[in-house]
């Protein structure tokens, strides 16, 4: 598909409008037929499931296991420096919690989240 630029197990992500589709079954709630969830002007994936899309300013990121502060941080960077900053190997201090055992229990810790 010409217009294609992403697609998940049951969804799509579109360069193009719903209408232009011609032969692929839409609809959000129905067995066996596609959602349409990405529609933008500007969008970047580094992988299945991680990916930051642009439509009219508004940032979406879907990075599966970023934390919501961390994302917070990531579409500030994106909307400061562009879709340039988000690559691989992005490093976002205390992006993420990491369970530390420690004598008496276990402890949450915050360590760096990393772009893979």
């Amino acid at each position: 598909i010409k217009h294609f630029a992403y697609c998940d197990t049951d969804s799509l992500h579109l360069l193009c409008s719903e209408e232009e589709l011609i032969d692929i079954p839409l609809d959000d709630n129905k067995i066996g037929y596609f959602a349409c969830e990405g529609k933008f002007q500007k969008a970047k994936y580094i992988r299945q499931k991680t990916y930051a899309e642009i439509d009219n300013g508004n940032i979406m990121l879907t990075a599966c296991g970023m934390n919501p502060h961390c994302k917070s941080i990531v579409r500030e960077l994106i909307k400061n420096e562009g879709l340039k900053v988000f690559n691989h190997n992005l490093i976002i201090e205390g992006g993420k919690l990491r369970p530390v055992l420690t004598q008496g229990g276990t402890v949450l810790v915050e360590s760096p989240f990393t772009l893979r």
